[in-house]
């Protein structure tokens, strides 16, 4: 029995491996005796040894890039070991005398554009990255073939206009005359409430910091966010310039601090072997992204120094996650001897990042991922931020799917149809709502089956109101679900095909504790046909699950 390793983007020379298994990262239409999908998750993700091993591994680094190693644990490590870790249980379950890969060459690929992370995969496919990786990992352990090896000038092309539209973006934006508003001098700032300093870069981010600090009676909160976001004027500002001549003196700095890494590798040991990463080509793969946080770290530095002239403020707030956002905000945070803290609001991946110290107090609501990280950081917390609403009773019951973007679409499509199917076969009078991602793709066959099905339709408004008028939602791996289980109201995780099924379980994904998780539509129907049943059980789970919840720890108990 052969393994095939197939990935999106990748030709391959059949379309039948009847007795074959295959690998792969997508939804391919290919005959196999068995198709297993690569996982978002697996234990390698937080093996202690793997830690460690990362950390020494990328010591090696030039000063500027350490803003960034949780970025390249997750663009380019991650992704290998990952892929690794997956095909050694394969051949452990299975008798497999051959592995095929399809794709790819011995020159890796390593962009941050549209790769090994959130966002769809254009002009790129994992196969450039990870198949020189398992061939040689593999080769001393069974016989491995790699076909279509094909040369680089597809992957210089793409490095070079990727590169080239990241940087000249960013170098346009930051160089822009960014200044304060005129807010942080008004008289308010006089009234006796201190002054706290939320900063958020995505629409998201400000929406959460709003729901979390608008309403404090102690702090007067000042919002610094970026230019699109639509956000309160008389309560914000964005952030000053970097400055042009600073831009052009770190660009130089970064590129002599680099010129000497030609000839090293980042040698990580994994179990038994050594995976080499040329240094030349994370530098050159990463270098936007270093650009980009050392320019956000000084234009952070410099408008909380700035604000402290006229009031200093008590605390930093940010909603982020774990990236070089976060880092940059905490540099400065550090260096302006403000208290940095960091409330979770989005979903976060139990993963053993090589970076975690990145706020003075991290409030994190994952309890299986605080639960690691507190053995490695005691700036992590956990935190529940109860909004107890409860859903309203509608006259018809009332289900709203949160869809999510990029390569979850068409799984979203595809769930859609069939949960329509069983609903239209088993007579359940039920209305279906759809609340798209703010950055939906494939809109048009979401509206396409709008127009097909009466019983669904698209709705707007905030995500709290929609809930709040929702018996349950419905999703796949969104952080919505979390937004549900704080206002107490059902959620129901889709996962038909199983793709995120260790994910889920081993994540705060959902809370699948609490939440039925549906590998088919007949399930679905299930919960409906019997629904007082099933919201019984429901809160029985919650009261047991969240008994010895903590009622606050620090940052004046969540401000």
């Amino acid at each position: 029995m052969r393994l095939i390793v197939l990935f999106h983007g990748i030709k391959t020379e059949d379309d039948d491996y009847a007795s074959d298994i295959i690998l792969t990262d997508y939804d391919c239409k290919i005959r196999a005796k068995k198709i297993i999908y690569t996982e978002l998750w697996n234990a390698s993700m937080c093996d202690r040894d793997l830690y460690k091993n990362i950390n020494e591994a990328l010591s090696i680094l030039p000063a500027h890039y350490k803003l960034i190693k949780n970025e390249i644990a997750v663009g380019l490590i991650f992704p290998v070991v990952r892929i690794i870790y997956q095909i050694e249980d394969i051949l452990a379950a299975y008798e497999v005398n051959e592995i095929v890969l399809f794709g790819g060459s011995k020159t890796e690929f390593v962009t941050t554009l549209f790769a090994e992370g959130e966002g769809e995969k254009r002009f790129y496919s994992s196969a450039w990255l990870c198949n020189r990786y398992i061939y040689d990992y593999f080769k001393k352990i069974c016989r491995v073939r790699w076909k279509a090896r094909s040369g680089v000038g597809l992957r210089i092309f793409c490095h070079i206009r990727n590169q080239a539209v990241v940087f000249w973006s960013l170098f346009y934006m930051l160089a822009r005359d960014y200044r304060l508003s005129a807010y942080i001098n008004k008289a308010q700032y006089g009234n006796g409430r201190d002054l706290i300093v939320c900063i958020a870069n995505l629409p998201l981010q400000y929406t959460h910091l709003m729901k979390l600090c608008s309403n404090s009676c102690k702090y007067e909160p000042l919002y610094i966010c970026n230019r699109r976001i639509k956000s309160d004027a008389n309560r914000s500002a964005v952030l000053v310039k970097a400055g042009f001549g600073y831009i052009v003196a770190l660009y130089l700095r970064i590129k002599r601090a680099s010129k000497c890494c030609k000839q090293d590798v980042i040698r990580l040991r994994y179990k038994n072997q050594n995976l080499e990463f040329r240094l030349e080509d994370v530098i050159k793969g990463y270098f936007p992204a270093v650009f980009e946080a050392e320019c956000e770290k000084k234009r952070i530095t410099e408008t909380l120094r700035l604000i402290s002239l006229i009031k200093r403020p008590s605390y930093v707030i940010t909603d982020m996650t774990v990236g070089k956002d976060i880092t940059a905000v905490h540099e400065a945070a550090r260096a302006a001897k403000i208290e940095h803290a960091n409330f979770q609001y989005v979903l976060m991946t139990r993963i053993l990042y090589p970076e975690l110290h990145l706020a003075d107090k991290y409030y994190l609501y994952a309890k299986k991922t605080y639960e690691l990280y507190k053995m490695y950081d005691e700036s992590y917390q956990y935190y529940v931020p109860f909004r107890h609403t409860g859903g309203i009773k509608n006259k018809k019951r009332t289900l709203t799917v949160f869809t999510q973007a990029d390569h979850y679409a068409e799984r979203y499509i595809y769930a859609l149809k069939e949960i329509m199917k069983s609903l239209i076969s088993n007579e359940l009078d039920i209305n279906l709502n759809l609340k798209l991602h703010y950055r939906q793709n494939l809109k048009e066959q979401f509206e396409s089956l709008t127009e097909r099905y009466d019983e669904m339709q698209i709705v707007n408004g905030s995500v709290e109101e929609i809930i709040r008028s929702s018996d349950a939602i419905l999703s796949m791996t969104s952080s919505v679900i979390f937004e549900a289980v704080m206002m107490h109201v059902p959620a129901i995780i889709i996962d038909f095909n199983g793709i995120n099924r260790y994910y889920i379980e081993n994540n705060d994904i959902g809370y699948c504790e609490i939440n039925p998780v549906i590998r088919s539509p007949k399930e679905l129907v299930d919960i409906l046909n019997d629904f007082e049943g099933f919201l019984e059980n429901y809160n029985e789970k919650y009261r047991e699950y969240f008994k010895y919840a903590p009622g606050g720890d620090g940052i004046d108990d969540y401000l």
